[in-house]
């Protein structure tokens, strides 16, 4: 049996590379960066947040990481660690560890929301990041309310 987290992971995978197309070979590989980052929620880590960059304007190489149980995260590339160079969009996703009860209430579902849902999606969330070819600005720290 699936969880929800890997099933909800491999979804936004697969639609991450629907956008970006395939590759070529290891000669066609892009550079990539270091990054990496904290989702908080009301001033609390959040773990189980699936964080993805999708490049802006929709073409190139999408990269994503998860938060662990801090909130951290470091993104990678087709599996790659790190990004490649540009301004991206940012969208967060909450992925439960177990399939959640698809009868339940609207009212119970939205109290079970970790995050907004505003933030799901990369076009409603308002949250850019810019990855730098100096590591050193490549921490990123997402507060959301």
């Amino acid at each position: 049996m699936f969880s929800r987290k890997s099933i909800t992971t491999t979804t936004l995978l697969t639609i991450l590379t629907s956008i970006v197309g395939c590759g070529g070979g290891a000669s066609d590989a892009p550079t990539l960066y270091s990054a990496s980052g904290v989702v908080k929620y009301k001033g609390a880590p959040v773990p189980s947040i699936s964080v993805a960059f999708i490049p802006e304007g929709g073409a190139g190489l999408a990269a994503e990481g998860t938060t662990d149980s801090e909130g951290k995260f470091v993104l990678a590339t087709n599996s790659a660690s790190g990004a490649k160079a540009g301004t991206y969009n940012v969208a967060l996703v909450h992925v439960p560890d177990e399939v959640p009860d698809m009868f339940a209430s609207p009212e119970k579902s939205k109290a079970d929301e970790v995050i907004p849902k505003k933030y799901g999606d990369p076009k409603t969330s308002d949250l850019k990041a810019t990855v730098s070819e100096d590591e050193s600005k490549n921490t990123y720290t997402f507060e959301l309310e």
